[in-house]
């Protein structure tokens, strides 16, 4: 039963058309292609980063060009990415996002990348990265007294983000009601008037009106033709006063290659995967994707919820660590570990727990989907 499970996921794997390309330019097979290459990378790993904030190439470390014939060669590089202010659910263009300084905890992603080039276009893409913030030690040298961050689900932080939800909707001439979708980033530093909490936070709006103070938990998202995304920043001082400030962001299509695979209430989620080649997996159906009903990890018109409890909930994909401790959203390996030659499906209660460097390469299994 459990195989006849997998395979009929697979199928609907396979039969999802995939992303457009997204190459800049076309890329040659030769050493002259090297920059287009590393671009193209950029691009394709952005389409499928989907929490947190985006990235920028800032540098290409080594590149080895491997030819197959004129038209059709692999690129294996090594790429240096860094975590801009931006996060996923911001339509700005990547080039125009700011990269975080350092004394904004700087985040590096060193990725090792392998590209499959036919005919100028990128087929294929396979990384790992290894994603981490500035040291401790770094960012006392560049500023003793700048916030620090916090885990993603520190409950004081949670609290303070509930806080300014209420602040946000009491000031807010919006019809709708919003809730939040993802913690983007949570700091803290010890201020006169006592321990202080920095929190940036994506936020959706739902169908409920917020005048009528709704029950947050019934509230779903709104249909994907009309749904609008925000992004927040607030500042809870230790005396208890409380700032909030949010872009609304106009309703956009957003390509989401990450859905539900295996959800507990029967929530699937899926991966978008490259066109395979004819020696290769089979090929996926040409055309525009299929658009997901919300951006980046939402929860099929359920987006994570900020309790009474303040337990903060993180979409989980199969194979995936937990985010428990994480203070960054790292760049996640693709593909994914249902998708790699061997897989044997999901095992609930083995988690594999994260690295310090938030780097997950290699992990096959591991945690079943679940919210931590």
């Amino acid at each position: 039963m459990r195989a006849l499970i997998v395979l009929s996921l697979l199928i609907q794997v396979l039969s999802i058309p995939p992303p457009p390309h997204v190459d800049p330019h076309p890329v040659t097979c030769d050493e002259k292609g090297v920059q287009e290459a590393s671009q193209a990378a950029e691009k394709q790993i952005a389409v499928y980063h989907h929490h947190g904030y985006k990235y920028r190439l800032t540098n290409t470390a080594s590149s080895k060009l491997q030819k197959k014939d004129d038209t059709e060669c692999e690129f294996h590089l090594e790429l240096v990415l860094e975590e801009t202010d931006c996060h996923v659910v911001n339509p700005k263009p990547l080039e125009e996002c700011q990269l975080r300084q350092m004394h904004e905890t700087k985040v590096v992603s060193n990725c090792n990348v392998t590209l499959t080039i036919v005919n100028g276009k990128t087929f294929a893409i396979k990384y790992s990265c290894h994603s981490e913030p500035a040291s401790a030690e770094e960012l006392v040298k560049v500023c003793p007294d700048c916030p620090s961050l916090l885990s993603l689900t520190d409950p004081k932080g949670l609290e303070s983000i509930k806080e300014a939800m209420k602040k946000f909707h009491a000031e807010t001439n919006e019809t709708n009601y919003w809730k939040m979708l993802e913690v983007g980033r949570i700091s803290t530093q010890y201020m006169f008037q006592g321990q202080s909490y920095f929190a940036q936070f994506a936020i959706v709006e739902t169908t409920c009106l917020r005048q009528d103070n709704p029950e947050e938990s019934k509230c779903k998202m709104l249909g994907k033709e009309e749904v609008r995304f925000g992004f927040c920043t607030s500042t809870l001082l230790g005396d208890g006063e409380i700032t909030v400030d949010c872009d609304l962001y106009e309703a956009q299509v957003l390509y989401c290659t990450l859905q539900q695979l295996i959800h507990p209430g029967g929530h699937t989620e899926d991966h978008v995967g490259p066109p395979g080649k004819p020696d290769g997996p089979p090929k996926l159906p040409h055309g525009p994707p299929k658009l997901p009903h919300g951006p980046p990890g939402h929860h099929d018109g359920h987006p994570p919820v900020l309790k009474e409890s303040s337990e903060h909930h993180h979409p989980r994909v199969c194979g995936m660590p937990p985010f428990r401790d994480n203070k960054i959203h790292p760049i996640r390996s693709f593909p994914p570990p249902f998708m790699r030659p061997g897989f044997k499906g999901c095992h609930h209660h083995h988690t594999i727990p994260p690295t310090n460097g938030e780097s997950h390469e290699g992990i096959v299994g591991g945690a079943g989907p679940r919210h931590v």
